[in-house]
């Protein structure tokens, strides 16, 4: 359960199957099971259902899960923390093949100001947050960024974040964000608020949510 990877110079470990569970030990609890620095963590591709519990995400430099697989996929992550990120976003959701390979991410510094002129979104895959904590992440977009998939987030504290553009929880093309039973503490935004939807995406639901202490600058 002791497993503290340094990501620096593996690349991106891409999850593609039917259904992948990826756990820190037996329980599931996120103590020692670190993974560290690098472009990207984790990169999501084709279809099926895949699972997070008990993982610590750290220090990415562009996103630290790419959630790029079939509109008809979804994604759990479960007891997860990601803390002390400094790239584009921490959690990216987008269309299919959206984000393909690491020189996409290296030749363009503002790789999600691109996706935002090419894709219309609308047809991106599920992605479910529960009981899980962002926090001390200074990311240049949002700490979550949604184009065009559904996003459900369930008893998750999201603190101490600050972004440049588009809120902590961004909502792009079509995007479904769902927020239950979650915190919003001491984060910092920029003009567009904690939270930011374009006019084609909407919140599906908010209940039992709330917020202290945050700011828009």
């Amino acid at each position: 359960t002791n497993n503290d990877n340094d990501n620096t110079t593996t690349g991106i470990i891409v999850v593609s199957g039917t259904k992948v569970i990826i756990q820190c030990g037996y329980l599931g609890v996120a103590r020692n099971c670190i993974i560290r620095g690098g472009i990207t963590h984790f990169k999501l591709e084709g279809e099926g259902e895949t699972a997070f519990i008990g993982l610590i995400f750290e220090r990415s430099e562009f996103a630290s899960i790419i959630a790029t697989g079939k509109n008809s996929s979804s994604v759990t992550f479960k007891h997860c923390t990601w803390r002390q990120h400094m790239g584009e976003t921490t959690l990216f959701i987008g269309p299919e093949d959206s984000v393909n390979t690491t020189t996409d991410l290296l030749s363009n510094n503002n790789t999600i100001d691109l996706l935002l002129s090419t894709n219309s979104g609308n047809n991106a895959m599920t992605v479910f947050v529960d009981d899980c904590v962002f926090q001390n992440n200074e990311v240049a977009f949002s700490t979550i960024f949604n184009l065009g998939g559904n996003l459900n987030v369930v008893e998750t504290l999201i603190t101490n974040n600050t972004e440049s553009r588009w809120g902590i929880i961004a909502g792009f093309g079509g995007a479904s964000v769902g927020l239950s039973w979650s915190c919003f503490t001491g984060n910092s935004a920029s003009s567009r608020g904690i939270i930011f939807l374009d006019r084609k995406s909407s919140l599906s639901f908010n209940g039992n949510t709330f917020g202290a202490d945050n700011t828009v600058f």
